[in-house]
């Protein structure tokens, strides 16, 4: 609801405060007016950063294969069969293609590493930055992450200005920063299966705000 409200209360607030401007008017209530018209108008530009942006387009297009895959549990022997892939394709927001894989499992997951900043450097204008680095299979169950194979593609897509040495030292806590929030890893799981265990189709929006990732 919001981000339709948005360009309404931008418009009302910057008219507004051109009249109040444009009269020129002395009065201790003229200032007033345009005291409170100012902080809407900076609140309002800064809360279109929370809004979700989005990063990676996530198909499920429902084509599948059987692949050969040799595997061995952690607490189980050697073990080789013939396992259903379901195709994953990811693109980046404005559509290029970044991979295009074969998944087994139940869900496939995407893992970002994300720096995220304070409230205040939000409302500035400053938006989390990531770097989308794994895309890998996963299952509903612990059970079946101990005996089922796991695979992981690397894959690669980031904001302008993600620094990745910074992430690292922060994550590992080398380093300190008033100015930063977080520095975490973060996933988001999507369904190579529907509940009745066929082949999931459909696509979903791996997006980032300022509580980190989300979908669409």
């Amino acid at each position: 609801m919001l981000k339709y409200l948005l360009p309404f209360i931008l418009i009302f607030s910057l008219a507004a405060l051109f009249i109040i401007v444009k009269k020129r008017k002395r009065s201790i209530r003229s200032f007033l007016y345009a005291g409170l018209l100012s902080v809407l108008v900076f609140f309002a530009l800064g809360a279109t950063t929370y809004l979700d942006q989005p990063i990676v387009k996530v198909s499920l297009t429902g084509q599948v294969i059987n692949k050969e895959m040799e595997w061995k549990a952690p607490h189980g022997p050697l073990q080789k069969k013939i396992i259903p892939c379901y195709e994953v394709i990811l693109h980046t927001a404005n559509g290029r293609e970044i991979s295009q894989a074969y998944l087994s499992g139940e869900l496939v997951g995407i893992r970002a590493q994300v720096i995220r900043f304070p409230t205040l450097l939000h409302t500035l204008g400053i938006r989390p930055c990531y770097q989308v680095d794994l895309m890998y299979n996963g299952y509903r169950s612990a059970h079946q992450y101990n005996f089922l194979p796991v695979e992981a593609i690397p894959i690669h897509a980031s904001s302008p200005h993600f620094l990745e040495t910074l992430w690292t030292s922060l994550f590992f806590s080398c380093t300190h920063s008033w100015w930063i929030k977080a520095a975490t890893y973060e996933s988001n799981y999507f369904p190579l299966i529907d509940e009745n265990n066929r082949p999931f189709i459909g696509q979903f929006v791996l997006t980032i705000n300022d509580g980190g990732l989300s979908s669409s």
